[in-house]
């Protein structure tokens, strides 16, 4: 009786798959319906799943050979250890991952205006 439950607020009829949604990130143009998998996160550092969601993508390249990636969010630490002046766990895992991964089918994007992350997500088959 002393506990309410407060929802974060998430616009589910705006941030959901929308026939017809179509998005530009960088040189790539997105379409609702394509094999699209999202990773958003304000940073991209382990206590946000981020290690594990990169070290899956090699499989998930093999068995979705035409699936595009984008990931959204920030090379700084939010939680957990810092990292000395310049690295990044993005560059950690990336170096980790080095000759497994088909970069030409990853994007980061770094973190976004609202407008292009509700579209990103509109045209996402698969949001992690």
């Amino acid at each position: 009786h002393k506990l309410d439950v407060v929802h974060e607020g998430i616009d589910t009829d705006l941030l959901a798959p929308k026939p017809g949604a179509e998005v530009t990130i960088g040189d790539w143009t997105l379409r609702q319906g394509e094999p699209i998998v999202t990773y958003v996160a304000r940073n991209l550092e382990p206590y946000r799943g981020f290690h594990t969601f990169m070290r899956a993508l090699p499989a998930l390249q093999k068995r979705a050979p035409d699936a595009r990636v984008v990931i959204v969010g920030g090379d700084e630490v939010s939680y957990g250890m810092r990292l000395p002046a310049g690295d990044s766990y993005r560059a950690r895992l990336l170096k980790e991952l080095d000759g497994r991964l088909d970069l030409s089918r990853i994007r980061f994007t770094g973190k976004l205006p609202y407008g292009t992350y509700a579209a990103l997500l509109q045209v996402s088959a698969v949001h992690t």
